[in-house]
């Protein structure tokens, strides 16, 4: 079941509903009640809010009588709350969660108005100190509300994960610590950092974990083991394949040694309209997805193979010219909405 969007302020469950979908009323926001049906086994309504049979799940909290609140908190014995339950708390400040919590996507969960999360003593799956969300044994930073401009990664940290800092679009600088291992997708998405350096211990760093941000400058500790970078690109150690393009020019050279673009390398840069492949390129991944103001590309003879989906919603282009002989790559189009029509063999 899922009513996403949807603008209407009462919903009515039947008797005969058994599921519910983890996001079925996420952005509902002018959803005030909902009623269900008096035989229905496998859900209940209580002041308001609905649960499962056994009120261990939370799908809804009703906006009739707690809309105005700035301070709620959600009860001991629930241990799921699903997206977007408590959304519809526009005045919302401070959210208290129970001991008994489990699961919970902070992203989903809150609007943007929430200031402070606290989580009570006893849970073993989540901590706060207020702001900053973690699980794992606070290992692992699952969400932040920070609104500071500057902010450093407490030590011990192992884990940044997707979205972290999603919420956070006053931040333009962040000092990572020098334990971290992994930075989940799109962990500071909506910020304003334009700078930061990645330390030596990061052993994951997902591609797209800036996803929409053009960067100035991410610079790579040179003892890191896994990662190099310069001043366009994050390369693995030996920089023989590309993990991401971080810049958004019109243009772009892949360097030579180069030998595989991977997934996610130039996703989403609406920019640019001409790349040049060079001549050690190998091995294109799914790497040119959105790339929506690409016309046309060159494809060198020393490329072997291209993935399925590589040029996905690169909706303009009409011409990929391929310098070699006819199926000499197996999957063409790879992904280009224009199919057959934009592939030329040149040999």
């Amino acid at each position: 079941m899922l009513f996403r969007k949807y603008k209407f302020k009462k919903v009515t469950l039947p008797a005969s509903l058994k599921t519910i979908g983890d996001s079925a009323f996420y952005n509902c926001y002018n959803l005030e009640s909902i009623n269900l049906d008096s035989n229905n086994e496998n859900f209940i309504i209580q002041d308001g809010n609905l649960y499962d049979k056994n009120k261990e799940t939370l799908y809804f909290v009703s906006s009739n009588n707690v809309k105005d609140l700035e301070e709620y908190t959600i009860e001991e014995g629930v241990k799921n709350v699903i997206g977007g339950a408590v959304a519809r708390l526009r005045k919302l400040k401070v959210l208290n969660l129970p001991s008994s919590l489990k699961t919970i996507d902070f992203n989903w969960i809150i609007g943007n108005t929430v200031e402070r999360i606290n989580i009570a003593e006893g849970n073993s799956n989540y901590s706060s100190d207020g702001t900053n969300i973690y699980e794992d044994g606070n290992t692992t930073l699952v969400f932040s509300i920070s609104k500071e401009k500057s902010f450093t990664v407490r030590q011990g940290t192992k884990k940044i994960e997707i979205n972290a800092f999603a919420r956070c679009t006053n931040m333009e600088s962040i000092t990572l610590n020098d334990d971290l291992e992994e930075i989940g997708q799109e962990a500071f998405n909506n910020t304003k950092i334009k700078e930061i350096y990645i330390p030596a211990s990061v052993t994951y760093l997902h591609p797209i974990f800036i996803y929409d941000n053009s960067m100035d400058k991410i610079e790579i500790d040179p003892q890191n083991q896994n990662y190099s970078s310069d001043d366009k690109f994050i390369y693995n150690k030996n920089k023989t394949k590309i993990v991401r393009y971080y810049k958004n020019d019109s243009s772009v050279v892949i360097p030579d040694g180069v030998e595989i673009v991977d997934t996610y390398g130039f996703h989403n840069k609406s920019n640019l309209n001409q790349i040049t492949i060079s001549s050690t390129v190998k091995e294109l991944n799914q790497c040119f997805q959105f790339c929506t103001a690409l016309t046309s590309i060159t494809i060198p003879s020393n490329v072997e193979k291209i993935s399925y989906g590589c040029f996905n919603n690169c909706r303009n282009l009409a011409q990929i010219n391929v310098d070699n002989t006819q199926n000499s790559i197996i999957g063409a189009p790879w992904g280009c909405p224009y199919g057959m029509r934009a592939v030329n063999w040149l040999k």
